[in-house]
């Protein structure tokens, strides 16, 4: 049997394989181009001649080598997904002369594809075959951006690893080196595309933010949780979130009912973490209004203010959907309680909202911890909270002040007269 010469054409700027033709488009009927020289070639097949192109004027011989990569390219740039493997990978820290290490896993996942390019130039010198850009929202690969090398004839070199190395995206290359040149067609090329164990990743995005997330982890981990210095005066970086609060508002009568409803009930403290954890932020703001009284239009500076200390604070939501709760919670009766008390409730009603609060302080403190001590001692030196300064933090008790309630008075009046 020959040798195939050309088993690619390109008809309408797209390389078709010869085995995808039907019966009806032999010859000049494929309607196909040569793809290095433009000419116009037949589809040739028969009894004894197995399905190739040929040119009809010159002795154009392409490259099957290269027809191939640039085919894999194209059908990977019209899938609507690809389905990606699982990556595991390590990052590292040195911290006072002892090494910490943490295992990251990400699970093999689906990436939905809004669009794609070819050779998309990435800096001077990178320029990956295939770069594919999921829709807006996707979470369910973690990969909103993909970088794909086509392996073929060429795997990625050490040059270029170290290239892609300097950047902050996703990468795989996609191995069809085992396959024959002459025989990757649609379906050979479908099957290829389906089969995990060919797609190698480079490179994960987030690995490098992982790393040096670990590295300033590992410092707080090694290290003993320091206070802030307190604000006499509450401090605020965005104007009051109105529609919020006025929308909290609106829920107080729900609110109202609806703790009536639960103190008819036998409830556990988890029981009621559970159910406030369930909340959205609107509806806890109103279940906080109903317990302490305060309108909440009108919601002092004290309960959404900025807060010093960690950094990152351990805490994804703004100011006024945990603090509002933690004094509703901990200060609005006459109790002792400690931060990491607070801190703790805290942690299991926020769920999600909440970051890199895996490790502790050596004195026990994790960032959201010691965000919620710096919190305690603003209101502490703002005249609400009353604690023993001479102690641990960890031991520190706090309590509602005696002329809280009246102070509380006095801001929420000071606000309605600024509008604010």
């Amino acid at each position: 049997m020959p040798e195939v010469s050309m088993p690619y054409g390109l008809r309408d700027n797209r390389l078709v394989h010869v085995d995808d033709l039907t019966e009806d488009e032999h010859g000049a009927a494929a309607r196909c181009v040569c793809p290095e020289c433009l000419g116009t070639v037949l589809a040739r097949w028969g009894p004894v001649v197995r399905r190739h192109f040929s040119h009809t004027s010159n002795n154009c011989t392409p490259s099957v080598m290269s027809l191939v990569h640039r085919f894999a390219q194209e059908f990977i740039a019209r899938q609507p997904h690809v389905d990606l493997p699982s990556y595991t990978t390590y990052v590292g820290a040195n911290v006072r002369g002892r090494d910490y290490s943490k295992k990251l896993e990400y699970p093999a996942a689906r990436m939905q594809i809004r669009e794609a390019s070819l050779e998309k130039t990435m800096g001077a010198r990178l320029r990956p075959d295939v770069w594919l850009v999921a829709p807006e929202g996707q979470v369910e690969s973690n990969c909103d951006h993909l970088a794909v090398e086509v392996y073929f004839r060429h795997a990625v070199d050490a040059e270029k690893r170290d290239d892609i190395a300097t950047t902050h995206l996703s990468w795989v290359e996609f191995d069809i080196s085992d396959l024959d040149a002459e025989c990757v067609n649609a379906t050979e090329m479908a099957r290829a595309v389906g089969q995990l164990h060919r797609w190698h990743w480079l490179q994960r995005s987030g690995t490098r933010s992982a790393q040096f997330n670990f590295e300033q982890d590992m410092q707080w981990h090694a290290s003993a949780f320091v206070p802030a210095r307190p604000s006499t005066v509450p401090t605020v970086q965005r104007s009051k979130p109105f529609r919020k609060l006025q929308e909290a508002e609106r829920q107080l009568s729900w609110a109202e009912t609806l703790l009536r409803q639960r103190r008819t009930q036998k409830r556990t403290e988890a029981d009621n973490i559970a159910w406030f954890a369930s909340l959205t932020e609107i509806q806890r703001l109103a279940v906080c209004g109903a317990l302490t009284g305060l309108p909440l239009e009108w919601m002092p500076q004290h309960f959404y203010q900025v807060v010093a200390g960690p950094r990152p604070s351990g805490i994804k939501s703004h100011g006024w959907a945990w603090q509002l709760p933690l004094w509703s919670k901990f200060a609005h009766k006459e109790r002792d309680f400690t931060s990491l008390e607070a801190a703790g409730w805290l942690h299991a009603v926020l769920g999600d909202r909440q970051e890199r609060n895996e490790y502790a302080s050596t004195n026990g403190y994790t960032r959201l911890a010691g965000t919620v001590h710096n919190f305690l001692l603003n209101l502490t030196a703002q005249g609400l909270l009353v604690s023993d300064p001479n102690v641990r933090p960890a031991e520190r008790k706090f309590r509602r002040a005696p002329d809280a309630a009246a102070k509380l008075d006095r801001a929420v009046e000071l606000s309605v007269a600024d509008g604010n």
